[in-house]
């Protein structure tokens, strides 16, 4: 039994934290819940009421949003939703926020520094048992995925070669790797190719502020992390992928515009989405349901209220070549040498 109150308040802060937003469905069915509802979402978030923001009237824009969930939720899928803190935005106010990766297909290096094909993927993989993986991030209002996604990939790859956990600066890459990199896109080759150059330093040498500034030389002279080169896996090859992924985090790109990503709660995402890349996260591990269903185990940058703890699983081995939502369409991964 908990007997000091200040502790039961910081628990409930901390699960909180993890599993967010909590509410019955029955809270979704009725206009004088969900005014009540609406109330409750707003403070959590601590968002003001009532209130058009260019216009857009928030509770109408909840409201639609979580009657879908509802619908969606008892359908009684392979995954399942829940009002997130974008439950008061449209799908292009989302989008606009949250598209935050900006790639060619002219801007891809074919190395052939590491190859992948002598590698023999076990069933399944997660680095987080390893100690390869800091823990989740906030990107908040800042589109910086590019920088989160770029930076997961070298923790975990720095890890392995070195055995040491270092949680990295997505701010430098934000300040200091390219004027394309900011808060509204970036790019996440200019982002290896500037740790490769330069190196990066620790979060807490360099703290996260969420809007691009100018590059900090003081803070730059901190502890540094290098990695050797960068190369892409091979386009459209969840097999590549898997390879890859079994040797390292990757950072992946995905289509976030799909209902079941902004609203994801739990399980292994399944429906329909599309393949235009506009989200970059990391690849973490693999692995397969009770149910057979194989999945991706993706860590994201939302913070850890959002999804499983601030993961996702995504299907795995489908038949269109891109993979579910585009993430075999773009994956690229830090190569650094073995300590010796």
């Amino acid at each position: 039994m908990i007997k000091h109150p200040l502790t039961f308040l910081f628990l409930l802060f901390l699960l909180q934290s993890v599993w967010g937003f909590e509410y019955e469905e029955k809270e979704l069915e009725s206009e004088i819940s969900l005014r009540k509802l609406y109330k409750r979402w707003s403070r959590h978030h601590n968002l003001p009421l009532n209130v058009t923001k260019q216009g857009v009237n928030r509770y109408k824009v909840f409201k639609i949003n979580a009657k879908y969930i509802l619908k969606i939720n008892k359908m009684r899928l392979s995954y399942s939703l829940k009002l997130n803190r974008f439950a008061n935005l449209t799908l292009s106010e989302f989008v606009d926020i949250h598209t935050c990766i900006s790639e060619t297909k002219t801007m891809i290096t074919n190395s052939t520094d590491y190859q992948l094909t002598d590698v023999k993927p076990p069933e399944s993989v997660d680095w987080r048992k390893q100690g390869a993986v800091t823990e989740v991030k906030n990107q908040r209002g800042c589109g910086s995925c590019w920088a989160f996604a770029t930076v997961a990939a070298v923790e975990g790859m720095n890890f392995i070669r070195t055995k040491r956990l270092v949680s990295l600066s997505a701010q430098e890459l934000l300040d200091c790797s390219s004027d394309r990199n900011n808060c509204t896109r970036g790019v996440r080759r200019l982002a290896f190719e500037y740790i490769k150059t330069k190196g990066i330093t620790t979060e807490t040498h360099y703290p996260y502020k969420a809007i691009k500034g100018l590059c900090d030389p003081l803070k730059k002279k901190g502890p540094r992390v290098t990695i050797d080169s960068y190369t892409f896996v091979p386009k459209n090859n969840e097999l590549a992928l898997r390879r890859a992924v079994a040797r390292q985090p990757v950072s992946i790109g995905i289509d976030p515009t799909s209902p079941s990503f902004r609203f994801y709660s739990k399980g292994i995402i399944t429906g329909k989405c599309g393949t235009v890349l506009g989200h970059a996260m990391a690849a973490i591990g693999y692995g397969t349901d009770k149910d057979g269903t194989k999945y991706w185990l993706v860590k994201n940058s939302y913070g850890p209220e959002w999804g499983e703890g601030g993961y996702v699983r995504i299907e795995r081995d489908i038949l269109e070549k891109e993979g579910r939502c585009g993430i075999a369409k773009r994956a690229i991964y830090p190569i650094k040498t073995p300590v010796r």
